[in-house]
């Protein structure tokens, strides 16, 4: 299977700030996932075999030589060993969030 490099990148900024002798704080954060494929489409996406074997029922001719053919799907011969996946982790994902503590 071939190599698939995805990238995640967060941003995050906390603010700070005491109040009544105790420090509360607030974070602002912003989640790349698969940040590779917000800048191109082609980037961190998977892709998956069609078929483990392309060939199929070997036989024989009138000579004892070994006959094959290639595999026929939906109507048609295979061309390609692998096939692009349509996972959620295929696609480039925002997620912000914001959380406040205080001690």
């Amino acid at each position: 299977m071939p190599m698939v490099w995805r990238l995640d990148f967060v941003v995050a900024q906390d603010l700070f700030r005491d109040m009544g002798g105790r420090r509360h704080a607030l974070q602002l954060r912003a989640d790349f996932l698969n940040f590779g494929n917000l800048l191109n489409s082609d980037w961190g996406v998977g892709q998956r075999l069609i078929s483990n074997s392309p060939l199929t029922n070997p036989a024989a001719d009138s000579q004892g030589r070994a006959t094959y053919r290639m595999r026929v799907i939906n109507n048609q011969l295979m061309t390609k060993s692998l096939e692009t996946t349509t996972f959620l982790t295929d696609v480039y994902r925002i997620q912000f969030s914001l959380k406040y503590s205080f001690n």
